[in-house]
Protein backbone atom coordinates (compact mmCIF):
# COMPACT_ATOMS: atom_id res chain seq x y z
CA UNK A 1 0.00 0.00 0.00
CA UNK A 2 1.19 3.50 -0.77
CA UNK A 3 2.76 5.28 2.23
CA UNK A 4 0.51 8.30 1.67
CA UNK A 5 -2.56 6.10 1.93
CA UNK A 6 -1.28 4.57 5.13
CA UNK A 7 -0.64 8.01 6.62
CA UNK A 8 -4.09 9.22 5.54
CA UNK A 9 -5.70 6.15 7.05
CA UNK A 10 -3.91 6.78 10.36
CA UNK A 11 -4.88 10.45 10.29
CA UNK A 12 -8.54 9.65 9.64
CA UNK A 13 -8.59 6.97 12.31
CA UNK A 14 -7.10 9.36 14.88
CA UNK A 15 -9.63 12.02 13.91
CA UNK A 16 -12.49 9.52 14.22
CA UNK A 17 -11.29 8.52 17.69
CA UNK A 18 -11.03 12.16 18.74
CA UNK A 19 -14.57 12.79 17.52
CA UNK A 20 -15.82 9.74 19.44
CA UNK A 21 -14.12 10.99 22.61
CA UNK A 22 -15.76 14.40 22.17
CA UNK A 23 -19.15 12.77 21.59
CA UNK A 24 -18.76 10.60 24.70
CA UNK A 25 -17.79 13.63 26.79
CA UNK A 26 -20.89 15.43 25.53
CA UNK A 27 -23.09 12.43 26.37
CA UNK A 28 -21.54 12.19 29.85
CA UNK A 29 -22.28 15.86 30.43
CA UNK A 30 -25.85 15.42 29.20
CA UNK A 31 -26.31 12.41 31.49
CA UNK A 32 -25.23 14.47 34.52
CA UNK A 33 -27.78 17.11 33.49
CA UNK A 34 -30.39 14.38 33.13
CA UNK A 35 -29.65 13.33 36.72
CA UNK A 36 -30.91 16.75 37.78
CA UNK A 37 -34.00 16.28 35.64
CA UNK A 38 -34.77 12.97 37.36
CA UNK A 39 -34.30 14.56 40.78
CA UNK A 40 -36.59 17.45 39.85
CA UNK A 41 -39.24 15.08 38.52
CA UNK A 42 -39.08 13.08 41.73
CA UNK A 43 -39.50 16.25 43.76
CA UNK A 44 -42.15 18.07 41.70
CA UNK A 45 -43.65 15.63 39.21
CA UNK A 46 -44.95 12.11 39.61
CA UNK A 47 -42.94 9.18 40.92
CA UNK A 48 -43.90 7.26 37.78
CA UNK A 49 -42.39 9.92 35.54
CA UNK A 50 -39.21 10.00 37.65
CA UNK A 51 -38.91 6.19 37.39
CA UNK A 52 -39.30 6.32 33.60
CA UNK A 53 -36.64 9.03 33.35
CA UNK A 54 -34.37 7.09 35.68
CA UNK A 55 -34.65 4.06 33.40
CA UNK A 56 -33.60 6.22 30.43
CA UNK A 57 -30.66 7.44 32.51
CA UNK A 58 -29.68 3.83 33.25
CA UNK A 59 -29.86 3.00 29.53
CA UNK A 60 -27.57 5.93 28.75
CA UNK A 61 -25.10 4.75 31.38
CA UNK A 62 -25.06 1.24 29.90
CA UNK A 63 -24.47 2.63 26.39
CA UNK A 64 -21.69 4.91 27.61
CA UNK A 65 -20.07 2.04 29.48
CA UNK A 66 -20.10 -0.06 26.33
CA UNK A 67 -18.62 2.67 24.13
CA UNK A 68 -15.94 3.68 26.61
CA UNK A 69 -14.73 0.12 27.04
CA UNK A 70 -15.07 -0.97 23.41
CA UNK A 71 -11.59 -1.93 22.17
CA UNK A 72 -10.16 0.49 19.61
CA UNK A 73 -13.21 2.78 19.97
CA UNK A 74 -11.39 5.43 22.00
CA UNK A 75 -7.67 5.89 22.61
CA UNK A 76 -6.30 4.31 25.78
CA UNK A 77 -5.05 7.68 27.01
CA UNK A 78 -8.66 8.99 26.96
CA UNK A 79 -10.26 5.85 28.34
CA UNK A 80 -8.98 6.37 31.88
CA UNK A 81 -10.46 9.87 32.24
CA UNK A 82 -13.73 8.85 30.60
CA UNK A 83 -13.98 5.81 32.89
CA UNK A 84 -13.42 8.00 35.94
CA UNK A 85 -16.21 10.34 34.87
CA UNK A 86 -18.46 7.36 34.17
CA UNK A 87 -17.79 6.06 37.70
CA UNK A 88 -18.89 9.44 39.09
CA UNK A 89 -22.05 9.25 36.98
CA UNK A 90 -22.81 5.74 38.20
CA UNK A 91 -22.33 6.88 41.80
CA UNK A 92 -24.72 9.79 41.26
CA UNK A 93 -27.25 7.44 39.65
CA UNK A 94 -27.04 5.10 42.67
CA UNK A 95 -27.70 8.05 44.99
CA UNK A 96 -30.71 9.03 42.91
CA UNK A 97 -31.95 5.45 42.90
CA UNK A 98 -31.70 5.29 46.69
CA UNK A 99 -33.59 8.57 46.96
CA UNK A 100 -36.30 7.35 44.60
CA UNK A 101 -36.62 4.09 46.53
CA UNK A 102 -37.13 6.03 49.76
CA UNK A 103 -39.90 8.03 48.07
CA UNK A 104 -41.39 5.08 46.21
CA UNK A 105 -40.21 1.59 47.28
CA UNK A 106 -41.47 0.03 44.00
CA UNK A 107 -38.32 1.12 42.15
CA UNK A 108 -36.12 -1.94 41.51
Amino acid sequence: MDERLIQEHRRLRAKAQALRVAAIRTRLSAAFTFCSVVETEARWESAERARASFERLQNSIRELDFHIHEPRHVPMESRHALSATLRELKKRAQEIKASLQRRSPRLP
